[in-house]
């Protein structure tokens, strides 16, 4: 079996989540997928159906009773834009407040950049999983996708 994140899935993924950066689009249909990403339309179907099917799913779409895919498709979700680069995750967003401590101790007094030294060590170790889902938790309430 073959692996089809890369060379299928995610370009597909791509050209819509770009599409609809755009705040006027609304929809986008399998043709227009296909067009953007020069993929045959087999391939842009099996792609949308991975994409739909996957819990929790990629996109907002329609389909048909006698579709095997969506046949339209309606928005993307988080974990889109996630996946597809637009967004952070959750474990860059921790990198980087832990950098920012590491930079912010470099120019600090004394007293003050062992605190945040040790701030940027424990984001880097034991409050790293913590904070991840934290802001997991945090992203998904904003998103409307639970408590």
């Amino acid at each position: 079996m073959e692996e089809t994140w890369q060379p299928r899935d995610l370009p597909v993924l791509r050209a819509i989540v770009e599409s609809f950066d755009d705040p006027d689009r609304y929809r986008m249909s399998h043709e227009e997928i296909q067009e953007a990403t020069h993929l045959d339309s087999d391939d842009v179907k099996r792609a949308l159906r991975a994409l739909w099917e996957a819990e929790p799913a990629y996109l907002k779409a329609t389909g048909a009773s006698q579709a095997t895919y969506p046949l339209v498709i309606l928005g993307v979700t988080e974990r889109a834009r996630v996946a597809a680069g637009q967004w952070p995750k959750p474990e860059d967003l921790v990198d980087a407040m832990a950098r920012a401590f590491e930079e912010a101790a470099e120019s600090a007094e004394p007293k003050e950049r062992s605190r945040l030294q040790r701030a940027a060590e424990t984001l880097r170790g034991a409050a790293r999983e913590v904070a991840i889902r934290t802001i997991t938790s945090w992203a998904g309430q904003k998103m409307g996708q639970g408590p």
